[in-house]
């Protein structure tokens, strides 16, 4: 009679648990449906919205159907594929003399949108400082009193070259969009090694910036020289020199 009762009472056990178990691969599957669910109602309104604001304007149609197709899927994450209005813009690079090379894979943005390119080259002086050489012009990236700033050379301003290079090339780049009379703009997103330059105009913007699910660290923003955030909302996952 008692190992009868003992077999019942770990018979119970064992049910509850085996019941316990799958109620909640149950219950975390409906979740992930949920949450699939409004990713991709998510997803499809990015999309509806960004395509208002003429997001796709100018791809040809089968490079449209794809963009769309990996924001609808993707959200935010799908915007990046755009063929010219997202493009790398790697710090690194850009503070170790890759500035030209950069002014010449947004050659094509600038085109589309009926502004004259920026054509250039980085030079390096004594002191550290870093200037872009355009025709008739010439930028100071970072001055040789900044290099010095910078933790790599003693200073206390850990990798605020990576930083300002970027802002000032953007900064620029802006300027020559702005004289053009277009409203677009590059933002940057990350920072570091991770960073990535999109080239928007204000609905394309508010449409991003108004989609849910999207941490702020990840959000565009405009690229400052202010140390050590440099304009992000927050500080960016971003690689170290």
């Amino acid at each position: 009679m008692t190992q009868t009762i003992i077999g019942l009472i770990l018979g119970a056990i064992l049910f509850a648990l085996f019941e316990r178990k799958r109620l909640r691969r149950l219950r975390d599957r409906y979740v992930e449906m949920r949450r699939r669910a409004v990713r991709a109602k998510a997803g499809r309104n990015l999309a509806a919205a960004l395509g208002a604001a003429g997001f796709f304007n100018g791809l040809p149609a089968d490079a449209e159907r794809r963009v769309k197709t990996e924001i609808e899927t993707y959200g935010y994450g799908g915007v990046f594929s755009h063929p010219w209005r997202a493009v790398s813009a790697d710090d690194e690079e850009l503070a170790e003399g890759q500035v030209g090379v950069f002014l010449q894979e947004v050659a094509p943005s600038l085109n589309r949108l009926g502004v004259e390119p920026l054509v250039g080259k980085s030079r390096f002086m004594d002191g550290g400082a870093h200037m872009l050489d355009l025709p008739g012009e010439t930028v100071t990236l970072v001055s040789a009193d900044e290099a010095r700033e910078d933790d790599r050379n003693g200073g206390k301003r850990f990798g605020f070259s990576w930083g300002a290079v970027g802002a000032r090339v953007l900064e620029r780049l802006n300027r020559q969009i702005a004289a053009a009379g277009r409203e677009d703009r590059f933002y940057s997103v990350y920072g570091g090694n991770d960073a990535q330059a999109l080239l928007l105009n204000p609905p394309m913007l508010a449409a991003i910036m108004a989609s849910p699910g999207i941490r702020p660290d990840e959000l565009p923003y405009i690229r400052t020289i202010e140390w050590p955030l440099f304009g992000a909302p927050e500080m960016p996952k971003m690689a170290r020199p």
